[in-house]
């Protein structure tokens, strides 16, 4: 398909859709809460079906059609919470989702990731990893990705899965294979206690294997040798471990994410599976993010991230892929899916007119079609233009950032809400933002700043906020504050601060380490005192997990008398601005007591604080109930505190 012809598809659905919006008044609340009525949608191995999760009246199913046909299947799972699809072949779907329980044996309440195949010419369903053959049983509990294959003629899953043990805590991870047809799971390769993930072909050869004790920080990688193992590779790393990410393009060689300390950024390169010897790391940027195809063997790079770049092995499927960016000019565009010879992909578009709408791309066809979109009760119209912007932060560091700016206001003397993400070694993008598009739709402008310590950024840019927890990570926020009311686009006296998880701390922090700043801050799923949260009978005393947190905080573990000056719970007396504290009570990141304890030493120190309590709720808004529970409190709060007009 010519890159013109693509241009002119795109036209026409861009004009489609600008027809069909003259929003007198904003959409509801609602049409931003509510979960995406469309979601990870997967192409068949065939290219005939298309698989996703679909959400109505709060209501999640699994919907199974044909391209352009009827709908072949249909299903809900009562109970749990959908995270994804993929497809194995092209008759069954894997389903995979969540619950919020205890395991045998574990005093703390997790999250528990399970799955199920689904057989789309049967509808009949198989739960993995809870029927086990031979002497040794698993807990129905995933442990990393599914791979999928082909196994002496039966259709596979080979996933990493506990050992369960009636008497012991001391848990065996091992590499399970599970039967798509009847759920039936066998021990494929045994691990052990400190086993971390196998590299295994869909014809069920394993090839390689990676450890990891994080009590000794010792990280090995082995690979097969006839019967045996042969160790390639051993290292003292207390944290940021390699890991084996995929096959090389050829099957030859296993791809090895690592952290080149010369160059100070994350790379791959090339372990031959013969000979163990290590190849030059691949070319490109850092942080690059490997594509696979569905044997798990490299076709390309994702080379940068605003907006994604994809630079593909094949010259052909790099040509359609240029034509897509073409015609989708200006918005965001990814790939979600593709079938096995990426004749047919799956993309998703964000940006200008699209709040995460879905397109298949034929090539043989040449042909864009649209699939459906994530958010189809905003009206294209409605949706907030995104700036990516850059300011210096007090010591003259670089920080990119987000502004998003409410439709038909002149961006002049703006009230401003800065939302910070969590993490907090993530990163906001330029896609649609539910939230932030949320709050510009209420009159807002809305910054995201990626401030020190974010990903995407190269390795120093992490590294500066080593210590700096509730330091130079906070002023970098208000650094973009001050940046924006220099430029006039903000009004420094009408701005509060909202963020999630660690993005609930900074907030939080914005009125209480800081004052003069935020007229309100409001935390969704926040910690706020930080010795809880470093407690070593949740996440171990030498754990790479401590290490990790205490890295950034610059503290030796949850005893050192130095958590107290970035503990906002310490620093209640000094809150300066009403503050909203929304938690779900189901959260096993950040504990639900986080929130009460935040809640009750701001009224002991007599300052305004509300603390909304959202039931059978996780740590990542999953239901679209509570999602719109959440935004409805945010934004009346918002508006009382500091009004948008």
């Amino acid at each position: 398909m010519g890159v013109d012809m693509m241009k002119r598809v795109a036209a026409f659905i861009f004009g489609a859709l600008l027809l069909c919006v003259t929003p007198a008044v904003a959409a509801p609340l609602q049409a931003y809460s509510r979960l995406p009525a469309i979601a990870d949608v997967a192409i068949s191995d065939d290219g005939q079906m298309i698989a996703y999760i679909a959400s109505r009246n709060e209501q999640q199913t699994v919907v199974v059609r044909q391209i352009g046909g009827d709908v072949l299947q249909s299903i809900a799972l009562n109970n749990v919470k959908l995270r994804g699809v993929q497809w194995a072949g092209s008759d069954y779907v894997i389903i995979e989702a969540s619950t919020t329980e205890a395991v045998r044996n574990v005093t703390r309440i997790g999250e528990m990731f399970q799955a199920v195949s689904l057989n789309i010419r049967t509808g009949e369903t198989a739960q993995f990893v809870s029927r086990s053959r031979g002497d040794q049983s698993y807990l129905n509990v995933l442990m990393g990705g599914i791979t999928t294959g082909i196994y002496e003629g039966e259709p596979v899953a080979y996933v990493m899965a506990l050992a369960a043990s009636e008497s012991s805590i001391q848990w065996r991870y091992d590499l399970v294979r599970v039967n798509l047809r009847n759920g039936w799971t066998y021990t494929h390769q045994m691990g052990g206690e400190t086993a971390r993930d196998f590299l295994v072909r869909q014809d069920g050869a394993v090839l390689a294997r990676e450890n990891y004790d994080q009590e000794q920080s010792r990280w090995t990688l082995a690979i097969r040798q006839g019967s045996g193992w042969r160790e390639v590779q051993s290292l003292n790393i207390p944290i940021d471990t390699p890991g084996i990410a995929g096959f090389s393009s050829d099957g030859s060689a296993l791809l090895e994410r690592f952290f080149d300390e010369e160059g100070q950024v994350w790379r791959a390169r090339p372990i031959s599976l013969s000979s163990g010897e290590i190849g030059a790391p691949l070319q490109g940027q850092g942080d690059d993010t490997i594509v696979f195809n569905r044997s798990g063997q490299m076709v390309g790079q994702i080379v940068s991230f605003d907006p994604p770049r994809y630079a593909f092995l094949d010259r052909g499927l790099q040509e359609n892929w240029d034509g897509i960016i073409d015609a989708f000019q200006g918005a965001v565009v990814r790939l979600v899916s593709a079938t096995p010879d990426f004749s047919r992909l799956v993309v998703r578009v964000e940006g200008r007119q699209f709040s995460g709408d879905y397109f298949l791309f034929d090539a043989a066809a040449g042909r864009l079609s649209p699939i459906g979109a994530s958010y189809p009760e905003i009206p294209s119209a409605e949706l907030a233009e995104v700036r990516a912007i850059r300011y210096a932060a007090a010591d003259g560091l670089s920080i990119g950032a987000y502004l998003t700016l409410p439709v038909g206001r002149e961006p002049r003397n703006l009230p401003l809400i800065v939302m910070p993400h969590g993490g907090p070694q993530s990163r906001d993008n330029r896609g649609f933002n539910w939230l932030s598009q949320a709050l510009a739709s209420r009159g807002y402008a809305v910054l995201q700043p990626n401030f020190r310590g974010s990903s995407g950024e190269g390795r120093a840019f992490v590294e500066a906020a080593y210590g700096e927890w509730g330091r130079k990570m906070q002023t970098d926020l208000s650094d973009g504050v001050a940046y924006l009311a220099a430029e006039g686009i903000a009004d420094p006296q009408r701005v509060c601060i909202l963020g999630g998880s660690y993005g609930g701390y900074a907030a939080i922090a914005g009125v209480t380490l800081q004052q003069g700043i935020y007229r309100c801050a409001v935390a969704i799923a926040g910690v706020f005192d930080l010795e809880e949260m470093l407690d070593p009978r949740v996440i171990g005393t030498r754990s790479s997990t401590m290490r990790y947190w205490t890295r950034y905080m610059a503290v030796d573990g949850p005893g050192d008398p130095r958590l107290d000056a970035i503990s906002t719970v310490r620093a209640a007396a000094n809150g300066n601005a009403p503050v909203l504290l929304i938690h779900g009570r189901d959260d096993t990141v950040a504990q639900y007591s986080q929130s009460t304890a935040m809640e009750s030493a701001l009224r002991r120190a007599g300052r305004s604080v509300e603390l909304v309590q959202l039931r059978a709720e996780d740590h990542w808004l999953s239901s679209g109930a509570t999602r719109t529970q959440a935004l409805t409190a945010a934004v009346n709060f918002l508006e009382r505190n500091n009004p948008p007009n």
